[in-house]
């Protein structure tokens, strides 16, 4: 073991004109390198970066830029609702039809719901997990084995089976547990602690092949990409390992919390999720106040980082929520989509803003906006088929969902709202 230090609808007729134009001038005004006046997003430009393992300068963030195109608003949506009166703290799918959750209501519980094709469930399994005083934080999901990974703050990870419950692996960190993730052959788990300590085991009989002191603060995520594994933390940097040496490829700071991150599927790119502060409010407080105040309230954006080991370094960022970004994803194009022509996969983000905002990265634009739910969503999720995304929120059992689900479908080219009407 080794230890290392409600919009109002736009007519029809010559303002669908302008928002083609627009839309034109902002692809070509972003293939030259800049943001022209139909961009939403600035761009940030590739940077110069010395060595991969070497700290890289700060990312000049500047003020956040509010959306400029113009937003068409569409027919309410009404998402499946999987849950309510109760606090959702992390989603995930095990499977096209298995929507994992871990819910808070008298005790912590790990949902289990089979769905059927129109999102409706058709059988439900509650594990429970232990009583309210001790928060569970994280969720990850071992497809190769069909088991649910949790991370709590007594310090535990856990393991249990997806089939029947069956409890089958703890292990103790030593601090309190943050965050978990298992690598997609599921031979090998990672684990992060609220002092900043990355350790990766054998997921079969749990052996500690590495430990690191990462970072300074809280690990807020992990995420595996073959041979790699990427860290985000509270204290504003992410980092890339090579597994299952441990050994830094790359590391990037930022000016603000990184608080979520995922790879795009190719592994070429990374997503991350960011605010001012790292996002903590009690579930009291985000229940009676969905909005935040203060620095929680300043707006938020998502970093993509493209590591290289050449002597370039890239970071664009994407502007669009109004307040922390606590979650993103990358949604698998369908076939009937209009992204296909573009991208295979679309990034889907969400946060304390109540929304759920679907990208186009050719012009940087959040061409999709859902919501707003009635209360700050914790997580989201995406199956593989990119057909739905599964949202994790803290409701309150009068009016908001815990757990929903969005249906997606042919996304717009041009940006366009969906009111989320949740059940009452």
């Amino acid at each position: 073991m080794v230890w290392h230090k409600n919009l109002s609808t736009i007519p029809l007729g010559p303002v669908v004109v302008v928002i083609v134009v627009i839309d034109i001038i902002a692809t070509v005004a972003w293939a030259a390198g800049c943001a022209g006046p139909g961009s939403a997003v600035p761009i940030e430009p590739a940077e110069p970066s010395g060595p991969a393992a070497r700290t890289l300068p700060q990312d000049p963030i500047g003020p956040a830029t509010a959306i400029q195109a113009p937003l068409r608003q569409a027919t309410d949506l009404r998402p499946r609702t999987l849950a309510t009166g109760a606090l959702t703290y992390a989603v995930a799918f095990a499977d096209a039809h298995t929507v994992v959750s871990v819910e808070l209501r008298t005790d912590f519980a790990l949902a289990i719901r089979r769905i059927d094709r129109d999102g409706k469930i058709v059988e439900q399994t509650h594990i429970s997990l232990g009583p309210a005083d001790i928060d569970i934080v994280d969720l990850a999901i071992d497809r190769t084995q069909a088991q649910a990974w949790i991370a709590a703050l007594d310090g535990t990870i856990r393991a249990y089976a997806l089939r029947d419950g069956r409890p089958l692996t703890r292990w103790h960190l030593g601090s309190r547990a943050t965050a978990v993730a298992l690598s997609a052959d599921g031979r090998l788990a990672a684990t992060g602690t609220e002092d900043g300590i990355v350790c990766l085991r054998r997921r079969a009989d749990g052996a500690l092949l590495q430990c690191i002191a990462a970072h300074e603060g809280r690990i807020a995520d992990l995420a595996f990409h073959r041979d790699r594994l990427a860290v985000a933390s509270w204290d504003g940097t992410v980092t890339l390992w090579t597994t299952p040496s441990l050994t830094i490829s790359a590391h990037r700071r930022l000016d603000r919390s990184a608080n979520a991150l995922a790879f795009h599927p190719n592994g070429h790119q990374i997503a991350i999720a960011t605010s001012m502060t790292p996002p903590q409010r009690s579930p009291a407080t985000a229940r009676t106040a969905p909005n935040p105040t203060g620095a929680h309230s300043r707006p938020g954006h998502i970093a993509l980082w493209t590591p290289t080991t050449a002597t370039t370094d890239q970071l664009r960022t994407l502007r669009g929520h109004q307040g922390p970004v606590t979650a993103v994803t990358w949604r698998k194009a369908r076939s009937g989509d209009r992204l296909r022509h573009q991208l295979s996969h679309q990034l889907i983000s969400a946060g304390w803003d109540r929304r759920v905002l679907a990208w186009d990265l050719a012009t940087g634009i959040a061409v999709a906006h859902y919501g707003p739910f009635h209360a700050r969503i914790n997580d989201i999720a995406c199956d593989a088929q990119g057909r739905w995304i599964a949202t994790a929120a803290f409701g309150d059992g009068v009016r908001g969902s815990a757990t929903a689900l969005l249906k997606m479908g042919d996304e717009p080219m041009a940006p366009i709202v969906y009111e989320v009407q949740e059940r009452r």
